[in-house]
């Protein structure tokens, strides 16, 4: 299958447990991997710069996590596989800053969803700086 049990090397508090295909089946737009960042001091988000050396055009959907815990999407567009592609073929590092939706509250958690599917996504090994 392809479920991923991850984790334990931390002990047992940070087990978790991620399925792929539920994500990409459920999500909107779906996502296979995805990141989540804690920031100590909450800030007003105005705009998001995510640096990619391989599976350019990846990023599906960004989100944050307001104080009471709500997720607010930023930006929704699926991956951009013309983009990603072009930036493969000429092997440029790709500086990805989409317009995004200003919230208008302090947010402490950022959520970076990636599509890495070889069906609708970019199928290569996806860093982000």
């Amino acid at each position: 299958g392809d479920v991923f049990l991850g984790g334990g090397a931390f002990g047992s508090p940070y087990v978790f447990e991620w399925s792929q295909s539920e994500a990409y089946l459920t999500g909107k737009p779906p996502y296979t991997e995805w990141i989540e960042i804690a920031i100590s001091n909450p800030v007003y988000v105005v705009s998001v710069e995510v640096g990619m050396p391989r599976g350019m055009g990846s990023i599906s959907k960004i989100q944050v996590r307001s104080d009471g815990g709500e997720w607010l999407t930023l930006y929704a567009d699926g991956p951009q596989q013309a983009k990603g592609l072009e930036f493969r073929e000429i092997g440029h590092y790709m500086h990805f800053s989409p317009n995004v939706c200003r919230p208008h509250v302090p947010v402490s958690e950022l959520r970076i969803e990636q599509d890495t599917s070889e069906e609708t996504g970019i199928a290569d090994w996806n860093y982000i700086d």
